[in-house]
């Protein structure tokens, strides 16, 4: 799941994902990011934190609080870099800083994303 609230931005990751072979969904604020987790169970998210009404930390905290997704991977896509500390989510497995190359976007979704003998998250 790609949850941004640039539309252009959006629309440019879902196409790099889908062409990379990726299914991939797409939310443009945190309430919405929050009602599709629950609907679909997403096996990584690109999270934007600086997200208009509910921001990229509330669904930070949300996520963690859900047993169906608690263990899902985080990968936070950000213009302003959190101070590590302020980073304790689990479920966090890395940052990547705006701007950023479309290639590092998808490598990093790929490292999150469960191999062909894993199961799902």
């Amino acid at each position: 799941m790609v949850v941004e609230d640039d539309e252009r931005l959006r629309f440019a990751i879902l196409a790099i994902l889908k062409h990379e072979g990726m299914e991939a969904i797409g939310a443009c604020d945190g309430a919405e990011a929050l009602q599709l987790a629950e609907q679909r169970t997403p096996s990584a998210i690109t999270l934007d934190l600086a997200l208009p009404g509910v921001s990229g930390w509330s669904v930070l905290r949300a996520l963690s609080t859900r047993p169906g997704l608690s263990a899902v991977p985080v990968l936070l896509v950000t213009a302003h870099l959190p101070d590590p500390g302020r980073i304790d989510f689990p479920q966090v497995a890395g940052v990547l800083s705006k701007p950023f190359r479309l290639a590092a976007l998808v490598a990093q979704v790929r490292r999150l994303l469960p191999g062909p003998d894993e199961p799902a998250a």
